[in-house]
Order: structure tokens, then C-alpha cells, then sequence
């Protein structure tokens, strides 16, 4: 009886001691990505587009019966070959569209500034907020442009990369995991299984949703801005369809570019593109999210919310595009091994 009650508070040190450690353990790893931030988020995108790529290859398996290999070696390929079909068929009208885009954005500047002018109450306001007169606002317009090049120039070359390294990931997705189960005690091995299992099925189901998502934004806003007469209708269509991977910021994100350009057309373009983005946007949340996204990978608003400010100030801007699948991958990781481990003890 005696050995007994002495066992009880060795065991209850034991679990401590592994809680205590599993906390410093979590810790150091959270010191550790936010030190490599920019190598961090490489790899996780890296990881992402490696899923998107297994999700591709299984599908040609299945439907072709050919080896994983020749599989992904088509997936990739045909990844490539429609990228470059898009270009060679729309580049020239995308590009145009652009070169107007050029145009016609600054002209809606001014044209904003010169509204604004006539109104005294505008000027104020706008010239005490920033301590700058109107026309100090286009040259400020225009300088933030160019840090907005230079940044899109970093993120082209980080895409890169993630692509090469996704592809080696794609290829012996079984060895990456073989070198990761090393580094974690055999006792915890099935743990941790789950946990690939379990983030590989909540990214791939939120991939897919989103390309059916995003795909749907572009189309819907391509065509609203072509019936209702807007220069640049498929580049900023496009651009709205992309930017959707942000959740809400790219919403804004998009709809700046496309007000400046309607406000060329006269006031009346403008107010008629933003109820058209209103409605697109209200028919993708009520509509089209929910049939093409799984209950588990659809986050609440709030949690969207406040992962997009948690990853923007770790990881600042690459953090707020990946927002979204950061937040689903930690909450993959505190359900395995957290939540699911209290509750089967609580059911012992």
C-alpha cells in the first residue's frame, strides 16, 4: 500500500517534467522561426505547393493507372504548360491591359485630388492627416509603387525557390518524413504520423477550395467589370481572383485599383464596381466557399482576422499571404498534440 502512494507523486513529476519540456520545446522552436522567419515561411510554402502537387498526381494516377513518378512528372509538366498556354493566349491583352492600368490608376489619383480639392473640408482633413499638400500625395503615390515592384521582385524570386524546393519534396514526400520522425522519440512516432496525416488532408481540402475559389472570384469580376464597361476588365479581374488568397485584405487590395480606374469613367462607374465587388465577394462567402470548402478548413472571420495580424507581424508580408494555411497547420498541430492527448486521458 505503502509503494503504492509513493508511485502516485513520481508519476505525477514524470508528466510534469514532459509538460515542462514539451512547453520549452515549443518555445525554442517559436525563438527559432522567428529568428529564420524568411526561411521559415519558404519552407512552410515550399510544403504547401508540395501538397498541391501530391494532390495532382494522385488524381493523374487515377485516372491514367501510370507510375508516381511519370504521375508527378505530368503534374509538374502540365503545371508548367498551363501557365505558359495563359500567357502565350492572354499575355498580349493582359499586358495591354496593364499598360492602361499604368494609365489610368494615376489619372484616378489625380482626378481623386483634384474632387478632393474643390472641397475645403476634404483638403484639410486629407493635408493635416498627412502633412502633406495634394500634390505631394501623387509623388508619394508613386514612390510607395515602386516599393511595391521591388517587393514583388522579392517575392517572384522567393516563389521560385519554394517551386524547386517543392518539387524535390513531391518527389520523396516519404524520405522528408522518415528524416523528420528521427529527431522525435520512437514512443511519440505515431503521434506524430497522425500529425503529417492530419496537416497534408486540412491543407490539400483548403487548396483545392481556394483554386475553385479564387478561379471563381476572377471570373465573376472579369466579366462584371467587362458588362459594365471598365478599362483593364480581365487584369483587374485577374488581380481580384489572385489577391482572394488573402482572406479579407485582398479583398480591399483589389478593389482600390479598380475604384481608381472606374472614377475616370465618372462617380457614378465607381459606386456601380463597388456594389459589383460587394456582390461578388457576398456570393463567394455565401455561396461558393461553403460548397467547395470542407467545415474543418473553413476558419471562423475572427480567427482569420487575427492570424492575418499575427503572421503579418511575424513574418510581415509573406505572413499575411499565408495567413489562412499557417492558422489551419497550427491548429492541426495544438488538436494532435494537445487536445487529443487531454481527452484521451480523461477518458482513461
Amino acid at each position: 500500500m505503502l509503494d503504492r502512494n509513493l508511485d502516485k507523486p513520481a508519476t505525477g513529476l514524470g508528466d510534469f517534467a514532459r509538460r515542462v519540456a514539451l512547453a520549452l520545446l515549443m518555445a525554442g522552436m517559436a525563438v527559432a522561426l522567428w529568428r529564420l522567419a524568411a526561411l521559415a515561411i519558404i519552407i512552410f510554402g515550399a510544403v504547401l505547393l508540395a501538397i498541391g502537387l501530391r494532390a495532382a498526381t494522385r488524381l493523374i494516377k487515377r485516372a491514367t493507372r501510370i507510375g508516381d513518378g511519370a504521375a508527378l512528372a505530368i503534374a509538374i509538366s502540365g503545371t508548367i504548360a498551363v501557365l505558359a498556354l495563359s500567357l502565350w493566349l492572354f499575355g498580349s491583352i493582359i499586358a495591354g491591359q496593364i499598360d492602361e492600368l499604368k494609365r489610368q490608376v494615376p489619372a484616378g489619383i489625380s482626378l481623386f485630388g483634384e474632387l478632393v480639392e474643390t472641397n475645403r473640408f476634404a483638403r484639410f482633413a486629407v493635408e493635416q492627416a498627412r502633412g502633406l499638400s495634394m500634390p505631394d500625395v501623387t509623388a508619394k503615390a508613386a514612390i510607395m509603387l515602386a516599393g511595391a515592384a521591388r517587393s514583388l521582385a522579392a517575392a517572384v524570386g522567393y516563389a521560385l525557390v519554394m517551386l524547386v524546393v517543392a518539387i524535390y519534396i513531391a518527389a520523396q514526400p516519404a524520405l522528408y518524413r522518415r528524416l523528420l520522425l528521427k529527431a522525435v522519440p520512437p514512443v511519440h512516432h505515431s503521434r506524430v504520423e497522425g500529425l503529417f496525416d492530419r496537416v497534408e488532408t486540412l491543407l490539400r481540402r483548403w487548396l483545392v477550395g481556394q483554386a475553385v475559389v479564387m478561379a471563381s472570384i476572377a471570373i465573376l469580376s472579369s466579366i462584371g467589370l467587362w458588362l459594365l464597361g471598365i478599362d483593364a476588365a480581365l487584369a483587374l479581374g485577374l488581380l481580384a481572383g489572385m489577391l482572394s488568397f488573402i482572406p479579407y485584405v485582398g479583398t480591399i487590395l483589389s478593389t482600390v485599383p479598380a475604384i481608381l480606374v472606374a472614377l475616370n469613367a465618372g462617380p457614378l462607374h465607381m459606386v456601380w464596381v463597388v456594389l459589383l465587388f460587394c456582390g461578388v465577394h457576398l456570393v463567394e462567402g455565401d455561396v461558393i466557399t461553403p460548397l467547395v470548402q470542407a467545415e474543418a478548413t473553413a476558419l471562423p472571420p475572427v480567427v482569420s482576422l487575427v492570424s492575418i495580424i499575427v503572421f503579418g507581424v511575424l513574418f510581415g508580408p509573406a505572413g499575411i499571404l499565408l495567413a489562412a494555411p499557417l492558422a489551419l497547420f497550427f491548429s492541426a498541430v495544438l488538436q494532435t498534440l494537445y487536445i487529443d492527448p487531454m481527452a484521451e486521458r480523461k477518458s482513461e
